[in-house]
């Protein structure tokens, strides 16, 4: 990727954990070859440092094998950006593949990098088209939403069980 498109940068942010002994950093920095001067690494971080380098990201790369409605994808897209995340970890809770984010098979490097390049060559209407619907479906989940859907959804239960036409309601239907 780093070779291929000679303009870009590449952005860790994180606790380094080790994988076979090794640090994974170390093996970023060793996969990067003649490219790693374009790897930047930075340990985590208070919001106030890290939401700058979000905001002038092109795009936010969140390839994780397990997730539950993920905060930081939760956070890229109120800054209005295109999340790169794999589905069937938490991140298909939040993003609709093409149209307010993009999603990657789940282990799968191959797809990882082809969804990667789809994103780095998308014309810029439509780059800002899913930026906008990044932020607008955050916007959704906004605590004065949230809160009186839920508070609807519980007062509706209440009341029909008290007029004996319990039904059994699923909260998953709450389309947040």
């Amino acid at each position: 990727l780093l070779k291929e498109y000679q303009d870009i940068y590449m952005t860790f942010i994180g606790k380094d954990v080790s994988y076979n002994n090794r640090s994974l950093m170390s093996m970023v920095y060793e996969k990067a070859g003649d490219f790693k001067d374009r790897i930047l690494y930075f340990d985590k971080m208070e919001h106030s440092r890290l939401y700058p380098i979000i905001e002038k990201s092109f795009a936010v790369i969140l390839p994780s094998r397990i997730d539950n409605f993920p905060n930081t994808c939760i956070e890229a897209m109120a800054h209005g950006k295109i999340v790169i995340g794999t589905s069937d970890t938490g991140f298909d809770q939040l993003i609709i593949d093409n149209e307010n984010g993009f999603l990657c098979k789940k282990d799968d490097a191959d797809d990882l990098l082809n969804v990667v390049k789809k994103v780095l060559s998308l014309p810029v209407s439509e780059k800002i088209k899913i930026e906008e619907n990044a932020k607008k479906r955050i916007d959704k989940l906004r605590p004065e939403i949230v809160v009186a859907k839920l508070v609807d959804f519980y007062s509706s239960t209440i009341d029909s069980f008290k007029k004996g036409l319990y039904e059994k309601k699923s909260i998953d239907n709450l389309q947040l």
